[in-house]
């Protein structure tokens, strides 16, 4: 779980719009980044 978090944190730094100037692709990209964090965190957790 520790090394899925450093990784979704990398991402959502680097792919967050703030960080892009609003650009609508990096927008996309970190939605997708949530929700495959959320997707893959709520399996672990059930393991």
């Amino acid at each position: 779980m520790e090394e899925l978090r450093a990784h979704y944190r990398n991402l959502a730094r680097q792919h967050h719009p703030d960080a892009n100037g609003s650009d609508p692709r990096a927008e996309a990209r970190f939605k997708e980044i949530n929700v495959a964090y959320t997707t893959i965190r709520a399996f672990l957790s059930t393991q």
